[in-house]
């Protein structure tokens, strides 16, 4: 009986997060949620529907490195200059390790160096998108020169 009543506190939160999120539930009415957890627990198959009830996320909205687009604005939405976004966001999807072997336009800054590739675009371009959401009047090369900021930003930082 225990496990029935954490398992719907715990269903409660997940649905409380997901309606945060700005959407539904999980697609369900609430009374589907209660006939699912009004199961007795006796047998492993009804425990295992209502885990799997549980951890039902919704898949209205791709995934970018696990983050909605939706997740992503509201995690910059406490940040005021364009600096803090990108690097918030440049963070967020991709590996400092990756923001350091990347490059924004794919090709060579000079002649004796060797071009680096490019940004995944898919990712870039969620960034970008996200960015111009909060900063309208923001051009791309504002965009781009925050990126390469934050490119040597992580250069010169040491390494613990």
């Amino acid at each position: 009986m225990e496990e029935i009543k954490e398992l719907k506190e715990r269903v409660t939160r997940l649905e409380r997060k997901y309606a945060k999120a700005g959407r539904s539930s999980s697609g369900r009415s609430s009374s589907s949620t209660i006939s699912v957890l009004n199961v007795t627990p006796a047998s492993s198959t009804a425990r295992a529907e209502v885990q799997a009830a549980a951890l039902e996320a919704p898949s209205s909205s791709p995934r970018y490195n696990g983050s909605s687009e939706d997740e992503l604005m509201d995690s910059v939405r406490h940040l005021d200059r364009l600096y803090d976004v990108i690097l918030h966001l440049l963070t967020k999807l991709f590996p400092v390790d990756y923001i350091l072997s990347h490059s924004v336009t794919g090709q060579a800054s000079n002649q004796s160096r060797a071009a680096k590739p490019m940004f995944d675009s898919t990712l870039y371009g969620i960034m970008v998108k996200v960015v111009k959401t909060k900063f309208p009047q923001v051009q791309r090369t504002a965009i781009t020169s925050k990126v390469h900021a934050v490119q040597k930003h992580f250069k010169n930082k040491p390494k613990k």
